[in-house]
């Protein structure tokens, strides 16, 4: 929720609609965490939050340094060896960036990810990210990462062209496993049929 409408910036990023965490209590097997971004479900507590922490810097180098010094604490609380990272919509870049700083994420899954905010932004006429690292430009990082990105069909919001816009930048044979699941849009249908993409995509294996 960065915005309201396209010219008023929303006095609380917490999603109206928290896909993720829908699809992380509906995975059907194995633990899995959920990671809200910063600010959400806490602003009003928090004297650090600002609109630009969840407008032109939603994946600033402070949001993703906070949000990886999370995943290290869960981590060791879970004792995990290995990490798959799974991330919706804008969680998808955070995810990614995470990922390009650590040695131990086994895999990475994006559902209807912000793979390329540069492509997106444009495609929509909405105003660039300045303040923003941008998972397309992390490719070398993160070339060694096995990846799946999902992108619905029918969703115009994070649609094909954004997706590939990130997929092109990796050399042949290292490129990233893109998949488009027909009918789905940017909500619909992710967490209603997330155990059955979880399990025939084997999202787990490798993780611990």
């Amino acid at each position: 929720m960065a915005w309201q409408r396209r010219d008023k910036v929303s006095d609380d990023p917490t999603p109206v609609e928290p896909v993720a965490l829908g699809m992380a209590l509906n995975q059907g097997q194995g633990p899995a965490v959920y990671l809200a971004r910063p600010c959400q479900y806490s602003q009003s507590d928090n004297a650090a939050c600002r609109p630009s922490t969840w407008t032109r810097g939603r994946f600033s180098v402070q949001v993703v340094e906070a949000m990886n010094q999370a995943v290290e604490r869960l981590k060791a609380r879970y004792r995990a060896r290995t990490l798959t990272l799974v991330g919706y919509s804008g969680g998808g870049a955070i995810a990614l960036l995470i990922a390009a700083r650590r040695d131990d994420v086994a895999k990475v899954v994006t559902v209807a990810g912000t793979l390329d905010h540069r492509a997106w932004t444009d495609l929509h006429h909405f105003t660039p990210l300045h303040d923003s690292l941008n998972p397309v430009d992390a490719w070398q990082q993160l070339e060694r990462i096995p990846q799946l990105h999902l992108v619905g069909g029918a969703d115009a919001n994070m649609s094909l062209p954004i997706a590939q816009s990130y997929i092109r930048r990796f050399p042949a044979g290292r490129v990233p496993l893109l998949k488009v699941v027909p009918g789905f849009d940017h909500s619909c249908c992710w967490v209603r049929d997330w155990p059955s993409i979880y399990a025939a995509d084997a999202l787990g294996a490798g993780a611990d």
